[in-house]
């Protein structure tokens, strides 16, 4: 909310001449100003004393410790005498940015959106890394200069080994933004994951165009929080389930910003397949989830195992591009039951354990249990002799829900039941976003690529397995 500034145009304060208004706020004041070094962004704090000039010193100290951090606006100069006065004021000097509204103009493609939240997110994920979290994440404390998307206004930062300034149930952080816990507990709450929830009402608002966002968690089940009500943009869709765990009241259930920024990479990045053909089971699982979705306990677990299931049966149909890379390499694939997983028709999840661990695959202490999924091709000359088995799976564990974890990898398996693992790699994901194509299509370009080697063990395997007999 503006308020009528304090301040006139061609004073001087702190060697610096007030040009034009830029900004009033509640605490603030922010001027273009002209300086020895030329224009540049002034803030001058109205507060004298008290929490809200105690705010504004710990903004110029964390902006100081953050230094030239990239995707921060840069701390220029400051001045915090101990006793401010109307002619002697505390002030904090930056280079001048451009507004993140006014740098997107009036009516920005899907892809630029995304493409800037996605560097924001990068810069908290970077934040976040260091104890250091913003509070305060909204449209109007994002900029953009000299092409970098930046973050802004660091009033109500918080820092590891620093004394909360509000006494008593004061609420803290951006009106319609804010998350739940900052209202109840500001204190105590996890300033990341506030960051997240408010970072998911700021994107939802760029992608719908809307002044302010929706109050509460952004349910698929209700038509005014998906974003196809406000767009016919294709690819919208699968950033609903994303926006919908940034936004889950729950802080616990909310992902990282280190997910949310590759989750929007990938979004932005090229599609990219490994198989041919035009697969549709995609969007019907997204129909039927906008209209099955439920709150209860019972039918959220029914629903994370019908996105795993669906997960697993796109990763097994992907990966029928290495079946039929090995017999065009002429390795023997041998097919034995003909399973829903086509020529990943053998179980796999011995190595599933033995890679993620038992809790990927074990109920613990009342938890529900994960969701878990494998399935494996068998190479195999004879039935006694080494075989090589490419497999793959995934894993929805509770603990790191929305996350699940896609794994790939090759082992040398013996009569008798003993393995050599050979390989094996992990993506994260966020259950149902966009990042699930890449991480599918990065496994098995992995498995691909590691074929030839693959193949070289296999056939050292047989030969020390011939000698020994």
């Amino acid at each position: 909310m503006s308020r009528k500034p304090q301040r006139r145009s061609g004073e001087e304060i702190g060697g610096h001449v007030l040009v034009e208004l830029l900004g009033s706020g509640g605490n603030a004041e922010v001027w273009r100003a002209r300086g020895p070094s030329g224009g540049v962004a002034m803030k001058l704090v109205r507060a004298r004393r008290g929490e809200p000039y105690a705010r504004f010193q710990r903004e110029v100290e964390q902006l100081r410790l953050l230094g030239d951090m990239p995707g921060i606006l840069p701390y220029l100069d400051s001045h915090l005498p101990d006793e401010p006065t109307a002619k002697d004021p505390a002030w904090l000097t930056m280079p001048i940015a451009q507004p993140l509204r006014d740098a997107l103009g009036p009516d920005p493609t899907a892809e630029v959106v995304v493409s800037a939240i996605a560097a924001i997110t990068k810069t908290l994920a970077s934040i976040h890394a260091i104890g250091v979290s913003h509070r305060d994440v909204k449209p109007d404390n994002l900029y953009m200069s000299d092409e970098r998307w930046l973050i802004g206004d660091f009033g109500l930062v918080d820092a590891p080994n620093v004394e909360p300034l509000t006494e008593g149930a004061v609420n803290l952080g951006p009106r319609h933004y804010l998350a739940p816990e900052m209202i109840l507990s500001p204190h105590t709450a996890d300033g990341a994951a506030a960051d997240v929830y408010s970072l998911g009402k700021t994107l939802w608002v760029l992608l719908t165009n809307q002044a302010f966002p929706l109050p509460g968690e952004h349910r698929l089940d209700v038509e005014l929080f998906r974003l196809t009500t406000y767009s016919t943009h294709k690819g919208l869709a699968s950033l609903e389930r994303l926006l919908e765990t940034m936004t889950r009241t729950d802080p616990r259930g909310r992902p990282s910003a280190e997910r949310i920024a590759d989750e929007l990479t990938q979004w932005s990045a090229p599609r990219r397949t490994v198989a041919t053909g035009a697969d549709l089971s995609d969007f019907v699982r997204r129909a039927q989830e906008a209209v099955r979705y439920q709150l209860t306990e019972d039918e959220r677990q029914a629903n994370r195992k019908h996105r795993v299931e669906a997960l697993m049966s796109k990763f097994a149909k992907e990966a029928e591009v290495v079946s039929r890379q090995c017999r065009a390499s002429g390795l023997p694939v041998t097919a034995f039951y003909g399973g829903k997983y086509g020529d990943f028709d053998v179980d796999a999840s011995d190595y599933l354990s033995e890679n993620l661990g038992v809790l990927a695959t074990t109920q613990v202490m009342g938890e529900d249990p994960p969701e878990s999924r494998s399935a494996g091709l068998i190479i195999q000359v004879h039935e006694k002799a080494p075989m090589l088995k490419l497999w793959i799976g995934l894993a929805a564990i509770p603990r790191l829900d929305p996350e699940v974890i896609l794994i790939a990898g090759s082992s040398i398996a013996y009569w008798g039941g003993r393995h050599r693992g050979l390989w094996s790699e992990q993506r994260r994901t966020v259950l149902g976003g966009p990042g699930e194509r890449a991480s599918v299509a990065d496994l098995l370009d992995e498995m691909i690529s590691r074929l030839p080697s693959d193949a070289e063990a296999w056939a050292n395997a047989l030969e020390e397995d011939s000698g020994r007999r």
